[in-house]
């Protein structure tokens, strides 16, 4: 399985401690950013268009992503924790992901199971994080065979530029998938629990394509014994510095694919 695709940047603010006299200047209040995707079209206007729809609860919770391919995301919530995500493909329930927390409320185990109607044999991964003291992370795979006893597969370590992943890569170096982010506002960044729906989309084949937790995804690649592709994207922005729309190529050891380009137009509420 080609699974998808905390170093912590601190910024420390100086805190200078100075007496002056009061001034009476009046305080400007902040707006706050409840910007939520509401729908995002690829290929607008031609034959290939097809739309995605978001659909949230409690304000931005979100509850479903409909494509109309005829392929689905459906969330469960326990309390305050996003703890199932169930995929359809083509209609059909094809794939699910289930996910544990420890008491500080960081994702410590995400099963992913895949049955016959996702188009792949029958199997569970089964993903157990630990959080290493220098800010990555840990995650050992374990596989299992139409039911059979877990074994461990292989080993990853996921990397994160501030609060987006920035590389996932195995344990013997041999492939290693590296992320790249514009400066901009994430068109996903204000959904509740993005760091564990990027988490999900950055580490299972079939959840959600949810990637980056604060900015926009500019590249995804995969380097595989020297050789590489990659999926680029380039956005033009609105003026609240949210995507208003992109442009998708795919990339193979340095050739653009001409047939792979894709426009994307994204919608929100």
């Amino acid at each position: 399985m080609n699974l998808k695709h905390l170093l912590l940047l601190i910024f420390c603010a100086g805190l200078f401690n100075c007496e002056t006299e009061s001034i009476d200047t009046p305080e400007v209040e902040q707006e706050t950013d409840n910007t939520l995707i509401k729908k995002i079209v690829y290929n607008q206007g031609t034959a290939d268009e097809y739309t995605e729809i978001y659909t949230y609860k409690d304000g931005n919770k979100l509850t479903s992503l409909d494509a109309s391919d005829g392929n689905k995301s459906i969330y469960t919530y326990e309390g305050d924790k996003l703890v199932r995500e169930d995929i359809y493909i083509d209609g059909v329930l094809s794939a699910n992901n289930t996910l544990k927390y420890n008491t500080d409320g960081k994702v410590i185990e995400l099963v992913e199971y895949w049955s016959e109607s996702s188009g792949l044999p029958e199997q569970t991964f089964k993903i157990s994080l630990s959080y290493n003291s220098n800010g990555t992370i840990q995650a050992d795979v374990y596989r299992s065979y139409e039911g059979s006893d877990f074994e461990l597969d292989h080993m990853n370590i996921i990397s994160y530029n501030g609060t987006n992943i920035s590389s996932i890569k195995d344990e013997d170096g041999s492939t290693e998938y590296i992320y790249t982010y514009d400066t901009k506002n994430n068109i996903h960044k204000n959904i509740y629990a993005i760091e564990v729906l990027s988490l999900i989309g950055h580490n299972t084949e079939f959840g959600a394509y949810i990637l980056g937790n604060k900015n926009n995804i500019t590249s995804d690649s995969e380097v595989y014994n020297n050789e590489s592709t990659a999926y680029t994207y380039e956005y033009v922005y609105g003026d609240n510095d949210y995507p208003i729309s992109a442009t998708y190529k795919y990339v193979d050891n340095g050739v653009v694919d001409e047939e792979s380009i894709e426009t994307i137009t994204y919608f929100y509420e």
